[in-house]
């Protein structure tokens, strides 16, 4: 009888392992997807930026697009932790179009924010503490992004 408690003890604990694995490698795969599409808003508000016609605001969405390579970079330091490489292909495949479009740009920072929520409270309930709480610093600039890219919306309204 004991003999089976602890083969089954043993047969659960292997099972446990096995799911923080495959929970780890979806928590990479997410990061990994994260980090491209903070890549991607990056290059998009840099095409953006060199076309406004006053520096100031030049300035304010190269800050921001500065921010949210800090956030990839963020991003990609989780990857490694968690023993993952990161793709960065992104970087030479992707080619920003710039079409004067900041509301579309106000759109991708606030879905990418939503998932990166998201996907915080699902590190945190799989046991990535850390991780969660990386995420969770990152969403939380996503809102302040939203912000000024609305001022950059209304001062470029107020321009035309």
């Amino acid at each position: 009888m004991i003999l089976k408690t602890v083969e089954n003890w043993i047969e659960k604990l292997r099972k446990d392992e096995e799911g923080k694995t495959l929970r780890k490698k979806e928590l990479i795969a997410k990061l990994q997807r994260n980090f491209n599409d903070e890549m991607i808003l990056a290059m998009e508000l840099e095409a953006e930026a060199k076309r406004l016609p006053y520096d100031h605001l030049k300035e304010e969405v190269l800050a921001l697009a500065q921010r949210e390579r800090e956030h990839a970079e963020n991003l990609a330091r989780l990857i490694v932790e968690l023993g993952g490489e990161v793709d960065r292909s992104i970087e030479q495949t992707y080619t920003a179009m710039p079409d004067g479009e900041f509301t579309q740009l106000l759109k991708v920072e606030k879905e990418l924010g939503e998932r990166i929520r998201e996907e915080s409270n699902w590190a945190e309930d799989y046991g990535f503490y850390h991780h969660a709480k990386v995420l969770r610093d990152i969403d939380e600039e996503h809102h302040k992004h939203m912000e000024n890219i609305e001022r950059v919306i209304m001062r470029i309204n107020a321009i035309l």
